[in-house]
């Protein structure tokens, strides 16, 4: 991994993978050099090889576009004792799940319904995604950021009566 050190915490931020070489599963590890690893700063970069990411308990803040380039990615998973983010069935949430963050662009679902418990989809959370079709927002969602669903090939299904302030 390319990252940084904070030099008041010692926390550690990924910045990128190193190369492309990491083939499969991506576990993110829960420190470097002996410093916790807490952050994910900006997109892991480019790699067709990760299919799925593993994160750790450590980590408390995750760039909008960290998975942006793993174009074969499926599978998102979270430690259970991470307190800032979960997942469900391979996809991204915040801890209490009412927010989308990142559903992966190579997940194998022709149609998603987006749970009624969720309130927000979050920044490139559906970006590039070219294997789900059809995405259907529940009429409890609140909020989708401007670019949740950039340059995705399916549909976007909103009911009229709808709940969405801001898109």
């Amino acid at each position: 991994f390319k990252y940084k050190k904070n030099n008041l915490t010692n926390n550690i931020t990924i910045l990128q993978l190193s190369d492309d070489q990491i083939n499969g599963i991506l576990r993110i590890p829960n420190k470097i050099d002996g410093n916790e690893v807490t952050r994910i700063g900006g997109s892991l970069g480019k790699n067709s090889k990760v299919t799925e990411v593993i994160l750790p308990i450590n980590i408390e803040n995750i760039s909008d576009v960290a998975f942006s380039e793993l174009d074969n990615l499926a599978q998102i998973e979270v430690s259970e004792l991470n307190e800032q983010y979960s997942s469900d069935d391979g996809i991204l949430y915040n801890k209490e799940k009412t927010k989308l963050i990142a559903f992966p662009k190579a997940k194998k679902v022709e149609e998603y319904y987006i749970e009624e418990n969720v309130k927000e989809i979050g920044e490139y959370a559906f970006y590039k995604n070219s294997k789900t079709k059809k995405v259907y927002v529940s009429e409890k969602l609140e909020k989708i950021a401007q670019t949740a669903f950039e340059q995705m090939d399916g549909d976007i299904y909103i009911k009229e009566n709808s709940k969405v302030k801001s898109i």
